[in-house]
């Protein structure tokens, strides 16, 4: 009799646990159901001419309902290019079919895609389709230069095609960093003695907002600035923070790095951001792979130089340009397997500015010379010898150098290094940009 009971009460047992577990299992399949995204417009690398219109034509489907779905455009970095259109439509199936219009005139020709986004009340997914977009051609509108005025100002002068020389205006800091966007008519300016960063429009020729050091450095607060879009900027801070910001000034911190290290230099790849910091105690140099937009850490490495720029060759591995003192180097670093190897040999010579002429040719001025260094091949050669450049610039549109040099800019051909043009600056040089329009 004990024996039956002790049987009834072991099988009671194990039909409550295959209830309990069969009632678990369902909870999670339900929490963890995905939405499906089936793309049936537009087709695989459809190309579109601006101003042009996108007919999206998609089945989605959940086991839960879909609560949201968002359709946007972005680039090939994934982040976003234009106006997103946002549905509600809290149904298990759904069928999107709408037009998605381009409205952004100032969009480059090249690889973009079409994203839809799917949320439940659990769960979210992402899917892409490839087009590409023919812009509105380019033209170059001006020269920007920037030369020093005095410790607490930098002049921006303005050249037309015959290199006639307008000022701007003052803007209210010395030169540091400065990014322009063509798109926005926008100059983002770092100070470098003074820890200001200002946002300056060049329709207006205005300052329309200034950011302050919040706390006193001995290096320059805004260290480097590096676009994300036309619309976000990334601030590398000397109080060890990476601020993201908007074009009206508002910020969020992207990342932390006050304990021990600031970054030296910052540059976005794909979903990443790639980081040189330097700790504070010893100035140990450090590369850092952060995702985009979350930005937590990813890789972390100890180098043996600070990076002087950077670029991708691809989407796993990017280039370094750096020096360890006075001496140059060329290195790439895999991200995947967070290893670095040597490239190529290099002058006894420090690299003061890298330009790249496209993902596999660059030209590295260093205090003395101009060098061509080939990724595809991996071989470097003389571009410009006897030269000392504050800082050169390649316009695609013309193929030409811009060698700026304390009171003057020397115009190059590439690839033939013919002297085109030489122009006098009258105060001392800091910077050169190119700007256009469309």
């Amino acid at each position: 009799m004990k024996s039956l009971k002790l049987v009834s009460a072991l099988f009671l047992c194990g039909v409550t646990l295959v209830m309990v577990l069969s009632v678990f299992s369902c909870k999670k399949d339900k929490e963890t159901a995905l939405p499906n995204i089936e793309f049936l417009s537009p087709s695989d690398y459809q190309s579109f001419i601006i101003p042009d219109s996108i007919h999206v034509v998609a089945n989605i489907t959940c086991d839960d309902e879909i609560t949201a779905i968002d359709v946007k455009l972005v680039d090939e970095n994934f982040v976003p290019v234009g106006h997103t259109m946002s549905f509600l439509p809290n149904v298990k199936a759904y069928k999107l079919d709408v037009f998605y219009y381009i409205y952004e005139s100032q969009l480059p020709s090249g690889k973009y895609y079409v994203e839809i986004s799917a949320h439940s009340s659990n769960n979210s997914k992402y899917k892409q389709k490839e087009i590409q977009i023919t812009g509105i051609p380019r033209k170059l509108k001006s020269l920007l230069i920037f030369t020093r005025n005095n410790v607490n100002t930098t002049a921006l002068y303005m050249a037309d095609s015959l290199m006639q020389m307008t000022l701007k205006g003052l803007l209210p800091c010395d030169y540091g960093q400065s990014y322009l966007s063509s798109s926005n008519n926008s100059i983002s300016l770092a100070g470098k003695g003074i820890g200001l960063l200002s946002y300056y429009d060049l329709v207006s020729n205005t300052t329309l907002w200034t950011q302050s050091n919040p706390s006193t450095y001995s290096l320059p607060f805004y260290v480097h600035l590096s676009p994300v879009s036309k619309d976000i900027l990334l601030a590398g801070c000397s109080d060890g923070l990476i601020r993201e910001f908007d074009t009206d000034g508002t910020y969020r911190v992207f990342s932390d790095f006050t304990a021990s290290k600031y970054p030296l230099r910052i540059c976005k790849f794909k979903n990443y951001i790639a980081a040189n910091v330097l700790t504070k105690s010893n100035f140990d140099s450090y590369l850092k792979i952060l995702y985009y937009p979350s930005g937590s850490v990813y890789q972390e490495k100890q180098i043996t130089f600070r990076v002087a720029d950077m670029y991708a060759l691809d989407d796993d591995r990017i280039i370094l340009f750096g020096n360890t003192g006075s001496i140059g180097s060329i290195n790439t670093y895999r991200i995947s397997t967070n290893t670095i190897s040597s490239s190529h040999s290099f002058p006894a010579e420090k690299i003061v500015n890298v330009v790249n002429i496209d993902s596999l040719n660059y030209l590295i001025s260093t205090t003395n010379n101009i060098f061509w260094y080939d990724a595809e091949t991996n071989t470097m050669s003389s571009f410009l010898n006897n030269i000392s450049s504050v800082k050169i610039r390649y316009e695609d549109l013309s193929n030409q150098i811009f060698v700026g040099q304390t009171h003057q800019i020397s115009v190059y051909s590439f690839p033939g290094g013919v002297l085109k043009n030489t122009y006098s600056v009258s105060d001392s040089l800091v910077d050169c940009q190119f700007l256009y329009t469309r």
